[in-house]
């Protein structure tokens, strides 16, 4: 219940980095650590078969509908066997439209924010 009551950060919120991993208290109830992971990767790759790779594995980590195929099934199923809760769809929604789609911004790859520039093979 702790990692739902805080919602995706959105405006102006969403351009500062410590709003997407908020931070809670010892919970009431349940497990005494409770919190958000972070994925760090880079945002520009010279080799656009790097980015549409690393852009196919985060659509599958982040996707809307888990039950959507098998191999979703199976990679939820991956997170829960490990310990991890899954984010929520609106946490998934939001770092994958801001972050994995290279039409945002800050997405990965995008063609204004990286052009002629990124990591190296």
């Amino acid at each position: 219940a702790t990692l739902e009551t805080v919602a995706p950060p959105t405006g102006t919120a969403a351009e500062n980095p410590a709003n997407w991993v908020p931070v809670f208290g010892n919970p009431s109830a349940g497990y005494p650590i409770a919190g958000y992971t972070n994925l760090i990767i880079g945002q520009c790759y010279k080799d656009s078969t790097v980015a549409n790779s690393l852009r196919g594995f985060l659509m599958r980590h982040y996707a809307t509908d888990y039950t959507a195929t098998p191999a979703l099934v199976a990679h939820a199923k991956a997170i829960t066997d490990h310990g991890f809760i899954p984010l929520t769809k609106v946490w998934r929604d939001a770092i994958r439209n801001r972050f994995v789609l290279a039409g945002n911004a800050a997405g990965l790859n995008n063609p204004s924010t990286c052009a002629g520039i990124g990591r190296p093979l």
